[in-house]
């Protein structure tokens, strides 16, 4: 099931749980990967709590970089709860 294509994953955590789910799916889809002989780049996105204390008055919870890496990985994303 070799394709050779590398698959772009938007991971964005999120807060509560969210940190905590996603790292544990990453693990998941990396090991998945491995098995299955697929191949997955993640990018992180800051995003809710986190990214509002460093987007230096933007009134969002996912700062404009993080729209354009969302944006990019298509339906390979991984939301933290509430996402």
């Amino acid at each position: 099931m070799d394709d050779n294509r590398i698959y772009t994953i938007a991971v964005i955590p999120g807060d509560g749980i969210g940190p905590e789910i996603t790292r544990e799916t990453v693990l998941t889809l990396k090991r998945a990967g491995e098995v299955f002989g697929q191949s997955f780049r993640f990018e992180e996105v800051t995003a809710g709590t986190q990214a509002l204390s460093h987007a230096a008055g933007e009134p969002h919870s996912l700062p404009p970089g993080g729209w354009d890496t969302h944006g990019k990985a298509g339906r390979g994303k991984v939301p933290g709860p509430g996402l």
